[in-house]
């Protein structure tokens, strides 16, 4: 009698969740690709955002939405990046131009060295915080000192 062959049934594929550097990373590409529903899909349901002032405020797609309407190419460039643990911490380039109400000089580029904090959990951001001198992009919307 010949052996029976049977056929085995291959397991299912468990997703890999992400590192917390990749989520960052996706997180960063979807900022410079403007796309503000990928962003929200990224973001956990409460992503807190601490701005450069230290204002907090709530980071969803029609948030970022509003934001690309008046900086339609803003960009982060990643020097550095280093992540402990569900801390991700990077260093690099904030660049764009204002193209929203009252600008003094429409379109007028700006670039300024920052850091950004993420905290994140489960594939998903909890916090966005960035660290700059955020003036020239003041100015060029009008605001801070000439």
């Amino acid at each position: 009698m010949a052996a029976r062959r049977t056929r085995r049934t291959p397991a299912p594929r468990v997703p890999r969740s992400r590192s917390p550097v990749e989520v960052v990373r996706a997180y960063i590409r979807r900022i410079n690709a403007g796309d503000s529903q990928g962003l929200g899909r990224l973001g956990g349901a409460n992503l807190r955002f601490v701005d450069a002032t230290g204002g907090v405020h709530a980071l969803t797609a029609e948030a970022w939405a509003a934001y690309f309407a008046e900086f339609p190419d803003y960009r982060i460039r990643i020097e550095k990046i280093f992540s402990d643990g569900r801390s991700v911490a990077v260093f690099g380039v904030a660049s764009g131009s204002y193209r929203g109400r009252g600008a003094k000089s429409p379109g007028a580029a700006w670039r300024f060295p920052a850091a950004w904090h993420a905290t994140v959990r489960g594939g998903k951001l909890l916090e966005w915080r960035v660290y700059g001198d955020i003036e020239p992009m003041l100015r060029s919307a009008g605001h801070g000192r000439s």
